[in-house]
């Protein structure tokens, strides 16, 4: 009997360290993948935490431009409204946000087109001068088909167009930007050829002759006539 004890404790002994180990094997196992999993949602977390922040950042960024663009519309509005007295058939809302939209996709100064435009037309969207130039910006309709033709998204078909607004607007940025590279990025030759014509220009500077500073001259004018007048609106 008691060699059978004995046995029988050897027996239970063995069964509940076999247990025992294998319980413990057990939690290594699930210590082992928690752990691992808690490292892979680590990472996880980390790089979304790093999309998070750049998407935020990108937002910020964004939500600047938007506001800094807002202003700028705001501002042009207010200084059409100053200097026509709100004396005009069309929405000035709706130029000054045409204006800062156009300028901005060509990179050009907004304020400077409005400076453009108060200088060739006073804001007269009627307006036609002796050469048979149209509107705001005062544009020949040949130029007007010619910027036409080199952008999809502008369509002219008839001169009569010239005098929408926002029409007449949209080909003065697009044929100014293409003043402006046609002379390398030089603004001052840009406004000049603007009124002058390119053609013209090109011979006075081919045959360094005087070139007319008059009407680059008005238009820097006003150009500081709108600074002032934004300024302290």
């Amino acid at each position: 009997m008691t060699l059978e004890k004995e046995f029988l404790k050897i027996n239970v002994f063995c069964k509940v360290l076999f247990l025992t180990l294998f319980t413990y094997s057990l939690l290594v196992t699930s210590l082992s993948q928690y752990y691992f999993n808690k490292i892979d949602l680590l990472e996880e977390l980390s790089l979304k935490k790093t999309d998070y922040l750049a998407s935020l950042y990108n937002s910020k960024s964004k939500n600047k431009y938007l506001i800094s663009k807002y202003n700028q519309i705001i501002d042009i509005n207010n200084v059409l409204s100053y200097l026509t007295n709100n004396n005009v058939p069309y929405s000035t809302m709706d130029i000054s946000y045409t204006i800062v939209e156009e300028s901005t996709k060509e990179n050009i100064d907004p304020y400077l087109i409005l400076s453009l435009i108060l200088t060739e037309s006073s804001f007269n969207h009627k307006s036609i001068s002796r050469k048979g130039a149209i509107g705001l910006m005062q544009i020949l309709p040949n130029t007007a088909y010619y910027i036409s033709n080199l952008n999809d998204d502008i369509e002219i078909s008839h001169k009569k167009e010239l005098f929408d607004p926002i029409t007449n607007i949209k080909i003065g940025i697009n044929y100014f930007a293409y003043l402006i590279k046609k002379y390398n990025g030089n603004v001052k030759y840009a406004i000049i050829a603007y009124n002058l014509g390119p053609s013209n220009l090109n011979y006075r500077l081919r045959k360094k002759k005087r070139i007319p500073k008059f009407y680059y001259n008005r238009v820097i004018r006003n150009y500081q006539l709108i600074s002032t007048i934004k300024n302290n609106a």
